[in-house]
């Protein structure tokens, strides 16, 4: 149902929105609930175009309905932290919104920014129709009137807001807002963001859920009081470069500098163990990959859903540490394999030079190759490059290897034979041609 605020005073709106989109940025995963059911695991009804609207709408009602007991509560009480119930609230609330998100179509959003990227659009969306004229719901079709229309979708009255059915893929058959519908979300908030609100609209969610420090505050909220952190005066937190307000800014290069601060302590560490012992050099160079996988995927986690970063601002930097993070993970699975490989040797008294350091050595060298171009198409695949068709232009540029060099492929073929087979050894005759 939808909730109604009353008016209230400029400072008091910023207070009553900023705990709300509290509530819709609370870093929390959870399986979406059907709007006023206890059940947890009811999904958001997408049969028809006219359940999709109704149930977004509601879901995100809900989800800004529930905190408003949360404000009043919090912001009148002299308690300085979020009391257990508050924090109940807070995760009830964003079940409600994470729910919204299965109305939208986010199968062409890149895997790496889906999360975060769902939240943003979604509010948007709300704050869209919170501004425009909707249609009786009895107008809108529903799933009778879907099953005999020719045409398997609905555009909303004087825009160009689509619902459409899904007619491939694991969704198949549901009514969502269509991929380009999402994609237009922030260019439709832009045209509409100066008009008025209609009666029962989520006042401010998307300014505040922007600009505050929200997802600061939650994640200090056991250290700073969340009111000291979200009870800014608008003029601090509207202050944007870049569409990121300028206390994001000082947080963002404050965690890219400690993140590559850990990272160059680490190469350095790797230099001096290498020196300190010129046996474990291969596993000190590992190191260096290993340091980068740790802290690229902490960085995008305390950007995106800590310091909250949106836009193209936030689109470039999770791409780009996504990128590195896969990299990286390449370049240490590449690294260790030889590592491993040498240890093995040493391990098992073998000279370097032998038939079996050497089948050693090719092995692990061709897991690794199969590891690593693993992990770069699951790579290409999370930051939105079509994995299927790598993986097809690897299997053409393959064939075409095979066939331009059949006659390498063969002496490679019979060395391995010989390798395995070892039908020679010191002492044999072996004759040639005319060669013995």
């Amino acid at each position: 149902m939808t909730t109604t605020p009353r008016r209230l005073s400029v400072a008091s709106e910023l207070r009553f929105v900023a705990v709300l989109a509290t509530v819709c940025l609370f870093p929390l995963l959870a399986m979406p609930t059907r709007a006023g059911e206890v059940g947890a695991l009811t999904p958001i009804d997408t049969s028809s175009p006219r359940d999709t609207l109704q149930g977004f709408l509601e879901f995100m009602n809900q989800g800004y309905g529930t905190g408003v007991g949360l404000v009043q509560s919090y912001l009148a009480s002299p308690q300085l932290y979020l009391a257990p119930e508050d924090t109940t609230n807070i995760r009830r609330a964003f079940r409600y919104q994470e729910a919204a998100h299965r109305a939208l179509d986010l199968s062409e959003l890149p895997p790496a920014t889906v999360h975060e990227s769902a939240r943003r659009l979604a509010i948007q969306l709300k704050e869209v129709l919170d501004r425009i004229d909707l249609p009786l719901i009895e107008s809108i079709p529903d799933a009778q009137a879907m099953a005999k229309a020719e045409v398997k979708g609905w555009t909303l009255p004087n825009s160009e807001i689509r619902i459409r059915r899904v007619e491939t893929g694991p969704r198949a058959g549901e009514y969502l807002f269509t991929a380009e519908t999402v994609s237009r979300v922030p260019e439709f908030y832009d045209r509409v963001k100066e008009l008025p609100y209609k009666p029962g609209a989520s006042v401010g969610w998307h300014d505040f859920a922007s600009y505050s420090p929200v997802g600061v505050a939650l994640a200090l909220r056991g250290i700073v009081p969340p009111r000291w952190l979200i009870d800014e005066p608008q003029y601090r937190v509207r202050t944007t470069f870049l569409d990121q307000p300028v206390w994001r800014w000082f947080g963002i290069v404050a965690v890219l500098g400690a993140g590559l601060a850990f990272v160059l302590l680490c190469f350095r560490l790797s230099r001096y163990w290498a020196r300190r012992a010129p046996s474990a050099g291969p596993w000190a160079a590992l190191l260096r990959p290993i340091s980068l996988v740790i802290v690229t995927p902490v960085v995008a986690l305390i950007l995106g859903d800590v310091l909250r970063i949106s836009g193209g601002v936030y689109q470039a930097v999770t791409l780009s540490l996504w990128t590195l993070f896969y990299l990286a993970l390449t370049w240490t699975v590449w690294a260790a394999g030889g590592t491993v490989a040498a240890n093995v040797i040493r391990l098992e008294g073998l000279r370097v030079g032998s038939i079996d350091s050497q089948l050693i050595r090719l092995v692990i060298r061709l897991a690794t190759v199969m590891a690593a171009v693993a992990i770069l198409i699951a790579g290409a695949d999370r930051i939105g490059l079509p994995a299927y068709s790598v993986l097809a232009g690897l299997g053409v540029g393959g064939l075409a290897v095979a066939l331009a060099a059949q006659q390498t492929l063969a002496n490679l073929l019979g060395s391995l034979i010989i390798m395995f087979e070892k039908p020679f050894a010191i002492g044999h005759s072996i004759k040639v041609k005319d060669t013995e």
